[in-house]
């Protein structure tokens, strides 16, 4: 799934809620920044464009990927980008957005557990916002997990997820670490097909820490033909982790310099390219 829209996602925390940037159009209501990924620009980069663009925000970094979303509107498919400010925000604000005609957007926090009402929000914002909170949750949910003492829960004696919201299943494979799930890892990796799974988002960033010990694993994903799977290992864990794109430098060029159709089609070469960067 190649995303052709990007939503750069600003957090601002409300209590032990979060709150989310949001503006409202003169004509079209209520919105979140949003914007078309241009040709040759990575997704982090639009991000950050369309963010500077439509709200003014230019001194921000982006964070991660909440996942990508197929709106089922008009063939766009987004990837939403959590972004940071890098100077304080205020509760609210108007920017001249010169990319939408030279409408006034004014900007404020939408609360994320609130309902957003359709007849203020175009429905397909409605559904941005409820993958957005589905992300925030899974995220304050590892935090949650992580955080307690209540570890009777974990099942360590089977860490292997059994479906892709089982959380438990997958805190219970971080709290083992690396090397006791190796033998698993395969078993474990499968997780990472779809990026948006809750159970990918506690996976991944465990498997970005393993570092080149991971090699052979992941070199066997990049021999398969899942070249979805292929796109989301490579852009969440090796892109994420310079001594595994390193010690797999040789298939990644080998991904760049010759892509399969499949490969190019799912832009594979792409997050390939982005991964060996970093070296």
């Amino acid at each position: 799934m190649i995303p052709n829209k990007v939503c750069p996602v600003v957090f601002r925390p409300a209590g032990e809620a979060l709150k989310v940037l949001a503006f409202r159009h003169p004509l079209a209501g209520f919105q979140l920044v949003k914007g078309t990924i241009e040709p040759g620009e990575s997704v982090q980069a639009a991000a950050l464009r369309e963010l500077a663009e439509e709200s003014g925000i230019a001194a921000a970094e982006t964070v991660r990927s909440l996942g990508t979303w197929q709106s089922g509107f008009q063939g766009q498919v987004w990837e939403f980008i959590e972004c940071a400010s890098l100077l304080s925000l205020p509760d609210s604000w108007t920017h001249e957005a010169a990319d939408d005609g030279g409408h006034l957007f004014e900007f404020f926090w939408h609360p994320l557990a609130e309902a957003a009402e359709s007849s203020q929000w175009h429905l397909v914002f409605i559904g941005a916002l409820e993958v957005i909170r589905n992300a925030a949750n899974c995220s304050m949910g590892r935090v949650t997990l992580s955080a307690s003492s209540n570890f009777a829960n974990l099942d360590l004696e089977n860490p292997l997820p059994r479906h892709k919201s089982d959380l438990f299943a997958a805190e219970a494979a971080v709290r083992l670490g690396w090397p006791s799930v190796k033998p698993m890892a395969m078993q474990l990796l499968m997780w990472l097909q779809d990026i948006n799974w809750p159970v990918a988002q506690v996976l991944a960033p465990f498997f970005e820490r393993i570092g080149a010990d991971l090699a052979p694993h992941v070199g066997q994903i990049l021999q398969t033909q899942d070249d979805v799977w292929k796109y989301y290992v490579i852009s969440a864990v090796v892109a994420r982790s310079k001594p595994l794109a390193e010690a797999l430098e040789g298939e990644l060029r080998r991904i760049v310099q010759c892509p399969t159709d499949s490969e190019h089609t799912e832009e594979v070469d792409r997050v390939a390219a982005e991964a060996l960067a970093q070296l």
